[in-house]
């Protein structure tokens, strides 16, 4: 098939955005870099795009900004370097010119010979090429049908070449696992198929990145210092490393550019004419796969790790058994109730240990002994996935403003410890309300499933109505001296939230929760556990005084 035209994704218009005057456009990557200090943000079709285009402008920028003659030839490679970056006003131009001019050519989307991330035509065939239903992830493709979904894959909206691109990296980073078609040309396929297939690189985490005021603030929260721990001397990203084919390998990334521009998937978008350049179709197969690594943790830098205690059944003989696994994110969770996990003070918390992303820890060496630290936006991304990992049930996506101080550590630094304690005093004020909204379903006569009902119900409205009040409060939580005052407003906000919903509890209750009852458990003595409405609300206050203090009554 000829392709129509070619559509380059370094020169021609495919990111949407946002300036920071509000107006909206849409750029190259080329434009987008030399205008990242004027362009507030990039807007996706859906967020789970937004990380794997961020990674592929990072990428870009690292080698644009890199000095050639040096090895691992990447940028930066000292937090010096990263702090004269940071300090300007806009990226430099000049060198980002010079890339783009070099690796123009393999940015093609449709290009015969090497289309950007995709197998040339004729070296990608399969028995019958799909809809572009493949690529997108809230539309219905075989067995990948989306709870969210109402498409169909016989008759998707065609995509521009502009929609196809940027669907093109998500299906790469995102895609779902299980049984793949398999190419003509790829010497595993068996029977028109390949099995085993993972979810994309970013299916397993549970996505962090930082954001700015602007484009360019957000790209260097992004840009870490490359030491050897996260590159090496063969780390380039994947336009650099020649034409793709069918086959495909499974390896250890050698770098974080590898990592960030990983070929998850072998495609090939089918471009055609109607009126314009239109993709309906696309093929889509098996693609690279990740080798277990003994430290992920030191090699990913956008997620946040927890302590892995795999059960022995889940251990392969011969392959490396983590020490952390991602921690992902809790589908229907508000991002700020797992600070401890997110910032890596779990530990203080004497819970499992985790660890804070490597973006975050090395963003807060940045600013180790600066003044007038920033307050960052910490995105969060994620995609649950259902039927063995082959649909996709559900996405995450949430927002929270972090004040940079709250990431340090040491001496007076430990703010971040105090609000991850704060926070686990929420968690046992929730906790608090729960208990008494089971006790009065109890002590009601209700049955089992009712006291679970109201448990969940009460427990869901406390942290909605404390959402707003806490994403306000955190972001001006910058100043360590004023620990103390801003414990006691938080404790405070938390406490009338809880005392509010109690006295609701209550004032539904209806009178024969006034008779005392015998639960079947016991206490750990052994001694039986009665319930009235009186014992309920005793039960609770004594819990919340316990966790937020007794304030005013």
């Amino acid at each position: 098939m000829s392709t129509p035209v070619d559509f380059n994704l370094m020169d021609d218009p495919w990111l949407p955005f946002i300036t920071t005057g509000g107006s909206s456009g849409t750029g190259s990557i080329r434009y987008v870099l030399t205008h990242a200090h004027e362009i507030r943000d990039l807007t996706v079709d859906v967020p789970t795009q937004y990380p794997p285009v961020l990674r592929m402008l990072v990428a870009v920028l690292h080698r644009a900004l890199a000095d050639k003659s040096a090895s691992p030839g990447t940028f930066p490679w000292s937090t010096g370097q990263w702090k004269t970056l940071h300090q300007q006003e806009r990226l430099p131009e000049d060198k980002i010119a010079l890339y783009a001019d070099t690796w123009r050519n393999v940015f093609g989307l449709f290009d015969r010979e090497e289309p950007f991330l995709q197998v040339p035509e004729g070296k990608l065939t399969t028995v019958e090429d799909k809809t572009v239903a493949l690529l997108v992830s809230d539309a219905s493709s075989g067995n990948n049908v989306p709870l969210f979904s109402a498409g169909r894959d016989d008759s998707p909206s065609p995509l521009t070449p502009a929609q196809a691109a940027r669907w093109l990296l998500h299906v790469h980073a995102w895609d779902t696992a299980g049984i793949k078609t398999g190419a003509k040309e790829d010497p595993r396929a068996k029977a028109g198929k390949t099995t085993g297939n993972h979810t994309g690189p970013l299916g397993d985490l549970g996505v962090l990145m930082p954001a700015g005021n602007t484009l360019k603030e957000t790209l260097l929260f992004n840009l870490l210092v490359l030491d050897g721990e996260l590159t090496s001397a063969r780390d380039l990203p994947a336009w650099e490393r020649g034409p793709l084919s069918a086959a495909w390998v499974t390896r250890v990334p050698v770098g974080l550019l590898d990592r960030y521009t990983w070929v998850g998937r072998r495609i090939r978008l089918i471009p055609e004419n109607d009126g314009g350049v239109v993709v309906r179709k696309a093929v889509v197969c098996a693609g690279d796969r990740f080798e277990p690594l003994a430290k992920p943790q030191t090699r990913e830098p956008h997620t946040a790790w927890l302590k892995n205690r795999p059960k022995p059944e889940e251990e392969t003989p011969g392959k490396p058994t983590s020490l952390y696994r991602p921690n992902r994110h809790t589908p229907g969770q508000e991002l700020w109730r797992g600070l401890g996990g997110l910032l890596g003070w779990d530990r203080y918390l004497d819970h499992d240990d985790s660890l804070k992303p490597q973006v975050l820890h090395r963003l807060s060496k940045h600013f180790a002994r600066g003044r007038n630290l920033p307050v960052i936006q910490l995105r969060a991304y994620g995609i649950s996935y259902g039927l063995q990992n082959a649909v996709i049930s559900d996405t995450y996506f949430d927002t929270l403003p972090l004040p940079v101080v709250l990431l340090l550590e040491g001496g007076t630094r430990d703010l971040g410890k105090r609000v991850v304690q704060w926070v686990a005093d929420t968690e046992e004020a929730a906790r608090a309300l729960g208990h008494l909204a089971a006790d009065l379903a109890f002590a009601e006569g209700g049955a089992p499933d009712t006291e679970q009902n109201a448990r969940d119900r009460v427990t869901r409205q406390y942290f909605a109505n404390l959402d707003h009040r806490f994403r306000a409060w955190i972001s001006k939580a910058t100043d360590p001296d004023l620990e103390e005052e801003y414990r006691a407003e938080w404790h405070g906000f938390a406490r009338r939230e809880a005392r509010i919903l109690a006295a609701e509890l209550v004032s539904r209750t209806g009178p024969g929760a006034l008779r005392t009852r015998t639960r079947t458990v016991t206490t750990k003595k052994g001694e039986p556990i009665t319930v009235n409405l009186v014992i309920a609300q005793q039960s609770f206050n004594r819990r919340l005084r316990q966790h937020l203090g007794a304030g005013e009554v």
